[in-house]
């Protein structure tokens, strides 16, 4: 048996009654967290840091799935991939939808591949810390400032775009910079943006239930901006 490096946190199966998105200044002020999400480390400069915050998180329908989130993360051990909740609001170019294989063959349990609907990639090399990226549209709306998307484990911020987009080409300024180096033809996710995290108060999941039943915690994570997981 072997442990799993970072866990995906349910979209779907734990969504929080309310969500901030938690862009944060990295010049805010009071008690900064580093870019590495270990406390105590506020002299780190950049365009900022995610901070995602769910507030009120509704678990009694699945308490045995948060049970077992909880035993996997174990406090601030293993990094999250916290989902962004955009409610629509990305350059979708058609519905995301359910496809069989080429020849019209599912898999053997009757399941079929989900195609996104939009997708988006890297057009040209860009090095890590570089806050400018141009992507190739290979089906995709109009891209807006506000819009998220993430590359890999690191999630982004479209801050404005550069000069004209064009039905297949965008350059975008981005907050915060790139967390690492991306190449051409990695994926631009608009759809299921994610951030690699880690949790900042390590036994928020050690939640308190109302007759060992229900329970409704406030989750705070902070992002951890390593390259690759660690």
């Amino acid at each position: 048996m072997t442990l799993t490096t970072y866990l995906d946190w349910p979209r779907c199966l734990l969504p929080a009654r309310h969500f901030d998105r938690g862009l944060t200044p990295q010049s805010a002020g009071g008690n900064q967290l580093s870019l590495s999400g270990r406390l105590n480390n506020g002299g780190v400069p950049g365009f900022g840091i995610w901070k995602p915050r769910f507030v009120e998180t509704p678990v009694h329908r699945y308490r045995d799935s948060f049970i077992a989130i909880e035993g996997q993360v174990l406090g601030r051990a293993l990094p999250v991939m916290v989902p962004y909740y955009h409610n629509g609001f990305y350059p979708k170019a058609s519905e995301p939808e359910d496809v069989p294989f080429s020849d019209d063959a599912t898999f053997s349990d009757g399941s079929e591949w989900l195609s996104s609907g939009t997708h988006v990639v890297v057009k040209t090399f860009a090095a890590a810390g570089a806050a400018q990226l141009t992507v190739t549209k290979i089906a995709c709306g109009t891209i807006q400032t506000g819009h998220v998307f993430s590359i890999g484990l690191h999630q982004y911020q479209v801050r404005s775009v550069v000069d004209d987009q064009t039905d297949s080409e965008a350059t975008l300024l981005i907050a915060p910079e790139l967390r690492t180096d991306v190449l051409p033809r990695d994926e631009v996710d608009f759809v299921f943006p994610a951030v690699k995290c880690r949790l900042i108060d390590p036994s928020v999941l050690s939640v308190s239930w109302q007759f060992n039943q229900w329970a409704f915690p406030t989750i705070e994570f902070i992002e951890d901006t390593s390259p690759t997981i660690s």
